[in-house]
């Protein structure tokens, strides 16, 4: 016969496991990055001046690599991440002049468009705008 001191203790221990259990899967467990990868197309917004834009972007997980092509301007490359639904890249270019541009932005829920602030640094200054880009083939979406 089981003692009722023993009997009381076996459920708290078995929320303790429980518990134990869902916490280690929550600290293990990441959420898949959104599918970003792709090209892009679309405007930059820097001081009222609207420049087509180009942007392609390669992803391993969370990590982005990518590529800017500033139509008739620049073109600038590095990499970023993406957490969740928002993104940061940072993009090196030279043209006589070294600098970065900064895109920190958010995909829309379907991945279809990235939105967001744009920040220019350079021998020149800082400058900051927007950009708004959409993924090729997502037309009317």
């Amino acid at each position: 016969m089981t003692s009722l001191a023993a009997r009381s203790t076996h459920p708290s221990r078995l929320f303790w496991l429980l518990l134990l259990l869902g916490l280690s899967a929550c600290a293990t467990g990441r959420p898949e990055a959104m599918a970003v990868a792709g090209s892009y197309a679309g405007t930059v917004q820097i001081e009222s001046e609207e420049i087509p834009a180009r942007l392609e972007l390669r992803q391993r997980g969370d990590r982005l690599e990518g590529s800017l092509r500033l139509v008739r301007r620049l073109e600038a490359q590095g990499d970023g991440e993406i957490t969740g639904r928002g993104l940061t890249l940072g993009l090196a270019y030279d043209q006589g002049c070294a600098g970065q541009l900064v895109l920190t932005g958010r995909a829309t829920p379907d991945g279809t468009r990235l939105e967001g602030s744009i920040r220019v640094a350079d021998c020149t200054g800082t400058v900051g705008g927007r950009f708004s880009l959409r993924r090729a083939g997502a037309a009317g979406r």
